[in-house]
């Protein structure tokens, strides 16, 4: 298996194509070489030069569909008999799915690339031996649920991760959305379960309000770019980490989440608590992760912690 990209210096693969700062390969520089010039993009065009083993190109389209949508296509272009196998990646988050599919796979795979994908080796090779990780996104900021995540606080394992909301507004998202995902790519590492919530107590959820309105935006404007903002972070976790499942709390969570996902709905199969159900995203690249919702408001002051224990030991 073939993936060349290593995005940070700008060299990326599309359609098995091989770019440089999103110019052919062909197209720069080293077209003029004097001892070795490189008139060809495509990857499979310059293996073939070198072996006749038949060889085929997993698009990036494929690639986003999941670890485990990943997972069926190597293995079907395997009983097609090919042998040599090119994956497209553009940015970091497609070498993380492609690093976790291998990782998954019991065949005997030898994997040739960059530093790009090295980097995600450890990260999901090792994990194999390590719990899958449950995560809590907590966008809810009803007095129930901030006395049920109060009742977790004692959980040694448990890492609580807080939003800071006032980036939200002054064009810090993207920062903040990789600072959020680092720590959680760190704690799936090391099999620790996360929280993350919009509010620690009501107070936050105000001065939440009041940094929105010194960016015009109102209340209502205010909780929607939150529900998205964690809507978005819950599906780049669902597609990227290695977890085994996720509460979401509030109704808009888990409507962002899906709409983040591009998923229709979710497929409800049973319930950990009354008037809390489980299921899974309907999409086979979601499928086996355990997906829990629970309305802000609903609950025993420890329904949340009943929830996490449901996820790591799968008893109710």
């Amino acid at each position: 298996i073939i993936v060349p990209a290593l995005p940070e210096q700008g060299r990326t693969v599309i359609d098995g194509n091989l770019y440089v700062k999103n110019v052919l390969l062909s197209d720069t520089e080293v077209r003029s070489d004097p001892t070795k010039p490189v008139t060809e993009s495509f990857i499979p065009a310059i293996v073939s030069q070198q072996t006749a083993r038949k060889n085929a190109v997993i698009n990036y389209a494929q690639v986003l569909g999941g670890r485990d949508s990943l997972i069926d296509t190597i293995r079907q272009h395997i009983n097609d008999d090919v042998q040599i196998l090119v994956i497209d990646a553009r940015g970091k988050d497609e070498l993380r799915i492609i690093a976790s599919a291998l990782a998954g796979m019991k065949e005997k795979i030898l994997v040739a690339g960059s530093l790009g994908l090295a980097e995600f080796i450890p990260e999901h090779f090792l994990a194999e031996k390590i719990r899958k990780a449950n995560v809590i996104i907590a966008g809810s900021v009803s007095d129930v649920t901030l006395r049920q995540l109060d009742y977790l606080k004692d959980d040694s394992d448990t890492v609580q991760v807080d939003i800071n909301i006032p980036d939200l507004f002054a064009g810090g998202k993207i920062k903040e959305k990789e600072r959020i995902e680092a720590i959680v790519r760190d704690s799936c590492r090391k099999g620790n379960d996360i929280i993350i919530r919009s509010a620690r107590r009501r107070d936050d959820m105000e001065k939440s309000f009041e940094a929105g309105m010194n960016s015009r935006l109102n209340r209502r404007e205010v909780s929607e770019i939150i529900a998205s903002f964690l809507g978005e972070i819950a599906a780049d976790i669902i597609r990227g980490a290695r977890i085994n499942g996720m509460l979401l709390t509030g109704g808009d969570i888990a409507l962002q989440t899906a709409k983040s996902l591009k998923v229709p709905g979710l497929v409800v199969e049973n319930e950990v608590l009354p008037g809390i159900p489980i299921g899974y995203f309907s999409d086979a690249a979601c499928k086996d992760i355990k997906i829990i919702t629970k309305a802000g408001g609903f609950g025993t002051e420890d329904a949340i912690y009943k929830v996490l224990e449901f996820l790591k030991t799968g008893k109710r």
